[in-house]
Parts: structure tokens; sequence; C-alpha cells
């Protein structure tokens, strides 16, 4: 069972199961049975928008949250950073497991793995960007009245 803890250190089991779908569906308005549909834009979604992961999570682990008598911004609290992502990759853990076709669980890691790859890509190359920016042209411009500092510096 995949799990994670959150920044108060809980930890989180998550159980994908059909009541889980359902309660997923009826309270985050987000149908995971989807997650493969569409170029996956439901799992990019869910990487993309901490906000509706977090809704998604609180419905997954809504059962352990009333065990606890937590809130749902205690909830949301425990969220930040790399939790969040821990916490994505434990629930698409979870909903990898819940499919019964082999195919369908070596789609979704494939998937994953691709879109983890991108993101590195992404983060890689915004990275480069910023470490192109001359700080002493920011300055010059900044001080000449230049409104397009920062533009002009990259």
């Amino acid at each position: 069972m995949a799990q994670f803890s959150d920044r108060e250190g809980r930890e989180w089991s998550v159980s994908i199961n059909v009541s889980t779908i359902k309660r997923v569906r009826e309270q985050a308005e987000t149908n995971l049975l989807d997650v493969l549909e569409d170029g996956a834009k439901l799992l990019a979604a869910l990487y993309d928008d901490p906000i509706r992961l977090v809704e998604v999570l609180y419905a997954v682990c809504e059962p352990q949250i009333q065990q606890r008598e937590l809130t749902p911004e205690q909830f949301g609290e425990g969220f930040a950073g790399d939790i969040l992502l821990e916490a994505a990759d434990a629930l698409l853990d979870g909903l990898t497991d819940f499919f019964q076709r082999p195919e369908q669980r070596r789609m979704l890691r494939a998937f994953r793995s691709k879109v983890n790859a991108a993101v590195k890509l992404r983060s890689e190359a915004a990275i480069r960007t910023v470490e192109a920016i001359d700080p002493e042209l920011i300055h010059a411009q900044a001080t000449s009245g230049s409104a397009t500092a920062l533009n002009s510096a990259v």
C-alpha cells in the first residue's frame, strides 16, 4: 500500500478501491478513472495544481482524517514543497495498483516516468535561464529607469 508523510510527520496510507474512487468523484469532482484519458491531462493537473491534489487526497484519506479528528484546514496545512510531490507519487502508486489490467498499470508507470523526465528537463532549462541573468545589467538598467531591466538581462 502506498504511503506518504505530511509536514507534521503524520503517516497517510493511500488505498484506492471502488469506494475511494466514488468518494473522490463526489467530493473532489475528479474521476480518477480518467487518469489515462485525454493525453493524461488529469495526471498533469494533479502534479501542477496543489490545491486540486490536496482536495483529491482529502477524499482519499477521509476515513483516516475522521479517525484523527482533523479539520480540512489541518489536513491541508500538512502539505507544501516536497511533500506535495511525495503525496502525488503515493496517489499514483495507489491508483496504479487499483487498475486490474497489467497494460493499464504499465501505461500509467510509463507515462509517470515520462512526466518526471519532462519536469526535470523543464526545471533544468529554467535554472539555466535564471543563471544566465546578469545582475550587473539589471542593476544598471534599474538605476537608469528602464522598466524592462530583468527582461533585457536574460
